[in-house]
């Protein structure tokens, strides 16, 4: 492995122990590739401190929209169990939290109960509610109780152009952390110059401290054909959709290459989810059809259409309604 681990694991320690504060580390887990080697990096690094220094408080934080990929939720929520179990065991100051949004904020209450038309990528107003909103919650919670907290995030300078140019920007120089757009609170990104070659090989090499193997989750990546979604802290993070895991009902994208890879390699009961996101897309898509012309405010524009008519809304719910009857048929 080109990948010098030790090296990694040298700097988290030397970042842990002697930052001048006890701020507490925040670490966004998707369950994916990057987050997890993330993870699974601080955790080693833990483990190689004397337990009477290990005061600094590590909160895991996986945020969950309720309308995740169930097929990675399964995994995730085990995953997640065997977290928090395995820090009580080994004494490592690490707890697990889940963030979710608020009912008035959630999917269908708003797509169905208010009549917001599927997203697209000029109106994402998923993305606020379901993802930043109630992840920003839980890190002011923290900020409150301790004046400041650093974000760990398994951002990798190789995933993307735009990842690498958004690091840069944002770094301070000569030091480790760059500033948040959220006050009192820093961004660490231990794993942002590793390759996705390094990254792949040091999973496959080197077990998950937390138990188990990453064998399914190496199966999960070759069956969708996918990249994990990051935890989402701001708006300048991409959609989820397209070959990421994420929001089985995402529209953003043409096509949930993902969900379409599952199936393809036998998920077939996920079938019928396929078939409303994609209805989804056509109602966003035929706004004549499907949505009031009249706005929200009383006021009509060409052009500019309404929320989804009563009859749209009962549509979209009949076909949940048959769907999850299907889907529990087939998973029971």
């Amino acid at each position: 492995m080109s990948l010098n681990i030790n090296y990694l694991e040298e700097e988290i320690i030397d970042q842990y122990l002697y930052d001048e504060s006890d701020r507490p580390w925040i670490i966004g887990f998707s369950g994916g590739k990057d987050s997890t080697m993330l993870l699974q990096t601080v955790w080693n690094a833990l483990r190689k401190i004397d337990p009477i220094l290990l005061s600094r408080r590590i909160y895991v934080v996986c945020n969950d929209t309720l309308v995740e990929n169930p097929r990675i939720v399964k995994f995730i929520d085990k995953t997640l169990d065997r977290i928090q179990k395995a820090a009580v065991s080994q004494g490592l100051p690490i707890t697990v939290h889940q963030t979710t949004p608020k009912l008035e904020d959630s999917f269908w209450v708003r797509l169905i109960g208010l009549g917001y038309p599927a997203p697209n990528k000029f109106y994402r107003w998923c993305t606020e509610r379901l993802k930043i909103n109630p992840t920003t919650r839980f890190i002011m919670e923290k900020i409150s109780e301790k004046g400041e907290a650093i974000i760990l995030l398994g951002t990798r300078s190789a995933e993307s152009s735009n990842r690498a140019a958004s690091i840069k920007k944002h770094e301070i120089k000569g030091q480790r952390l760059r500033k948040h757009q959220l006050p009192n609170t820093f961004v660490y990104a231990p794993i942002k110059d590793v390759t996705t070659n390094e990254l792949w090989q040091y999973l496959n090499q080197v077990p998950p401290p937390w138990g188990g193997t990453h064998k399914e989750l190496v199966t999960l990546y070759r069956n969708a054909n996918a990249g994990d979604c990051p935890l989402v802290i701001d708006d300048t993070t991409p959609s989820c959709g397209n070959s990421r895991f994420g929001c089985w009902t995402c529209t953003v994208v043409n096509k949930d290459k993902s969900m379409e890879g599952l199936i393809e390699n036998g998920e077939d009961w996920m079938t019928p989810l396929m078939e409303i996101r994609n209805f989804l897309v056509e109602t966003r898509d035929n706004p004549e059809k499907y949505r009031e012309k009249e706005r929200r405010n009383g006021t009509t524009q060409e052009n500019r259409w309404g929320p989804y008519t009563a009859t749209t809304r009962v549509e979209i719910l009949k076909r949940i309604l048959k769907a999850q009857k299907k889907v529990q048929e087939t998973e029971g």
